[in-house]
């Protein structure tokens, strides 16, 4: 399969890197500037490249993987349907319900396939947690946390600080998309609630790197930086209830020191629990009424940089057979996650 990379970030990367492990080949990178096209181009042995991305770009391409800034999905969305091609689109899949929806009526008219780039559902231990809560009877709670450490002071400033949201679209969706997919149940949009904090808004930014604003007191620091006001959320603290009534909960933090890529979910159901983290994907852990709880261990499971191989494979395989595997996240998932978000952002209260 001939593949087209918009977007040239770390993301952007690992999905190159991802459908040449699956025997496809890169064919086109864009990004918005021809420089940083040409090196990604050149890092990932890509042919073409270019700043910009018209129709006819795409005309020896097969599938299309959007990896641009949430803002831009829609608009490069629109020029790869209406060349007919097959999208997968990174994470979250707009910033706004209107433009999410916006891009699910644009597949449904083009009859595109796409997909959004969910890759926890590819865990193998996730899919056997998800066949395992089936057997158990409905969830009556599910709690769980999503922690990075990459936000803390000083830390890279970029396109993430100037959209409306942070902690609950970068990684709060996975947890929420998480929660729909091993329960198969909805999350309710109007019951959910949530509190916000930043840590330190006011800030500088020198060369390219954020400081506490009371950092500016040294002279090297204020010179040629420039002030900002941080308003998206470092950390979020959210509840809410499934469709089911069950009820759920969930801290979302950047700024959580010593945690890499810190994602767990634990659901309650009846006598019985099951519990998975990422930071131990090979493992889940299984819980009784009056036995304890068992660590089960899938010793030849996969870990995050396979989740984005099996995603790859997953995708394309669908695109030639025409048949979706039930793992990929479609449109509507998206959809679901940022009218989540939206209704996370408007419930939010804000503490200094």
């Amino acid at each position: 399969m001939r593949a087209a990379i918009i977007g040239t970030g770390m993301i952007a990367g690992i999905h190159a890197d991802a459908v040449r492990s699956c025997g496809g080949k890169t064919v086109l990178a864009v990004s918005r500037t021809l420089e940083g096209a040409q090196k990604f181009a050149g890092k990932y042995g890509i042919t073409r490249y270019s700043d910009r991305l018209l129709p006819e770009d795409l005309e020896e391409v097969d599938a299309v993987y959007i990896c641009t800034p949430p803002a831009a999905h829609l608009e490069y969305f629109r020029i790869c349907a209406e060349a007919g091609k097959a999208v997968f689109c990174e994470k979250p899949l707009a910033l706004s319900e209107a433009d999410a929806e916006d891009i699910c009526r644009i597949a449904e008219e083009s009859g595109i396939f796409a997909a959004v780039g969910f890759n926890n559902r590819f865990y193998p231990a996730v899919n056997i947690m998800k066949e395992r809560l089936a057997g158990i009877g409905e969830p009556v709670l599910v709690a769980g946390h999503y922690y990075q450490e990459f936000h803390i002071l000083p830390c890279p400033y970029s396109w993430r600080y100037e959209d409306p949201l942070r902690a609950v679209s970068e990684i709060g969706s996975h947890y929420l998309d998480l929660v729909r997919y091993v329960t198969g149940l909805e999350i309710d949009p109007d019951s959910v609630t949530a509190s916000f904090r930043t840590v330190k808004p006011e800030r500088v930014v020198k060369d390219g790197i954020m400081y506490p604003a009371d950092s500016a007191g040294e002279e090297d620091l204020l010179d040629d930086s420039r002030k900002i006001t941080v308003s998206s959320e470092d950390i979020a603290v959210v509840s809410f209830s499934l469709e089911n009534g069950a009820l759920g909960n969930a801290v979302f933090s950047e700024t959580a020191a010593g945690r890499s890529n810190d994602l767990a979910i634990e659901v309650f159901s009846g006598d019985s629990s099951i519990a998975w983290e990422s930071e131990h994907s090979y493992q889940l852990k299984s819980g009784r009424y009056g036995e304890g709880v068992t660590t089960i261990t899938d010793a030849f499971g996969g870990g995050f940089p396979e989740t984005f191989r099996e995603s790859a494979k997953v995708f394309m395989d669908s695109v030639r057979t025409g048949k979706r595997d039930p793992r990929l996240a479609s449109l509507e998932d998206g959809l679901a996650s940022v009218r989540l978000a939206e209704a996370i952002k408007e419930k939010a209260s804000r503490r200094p």
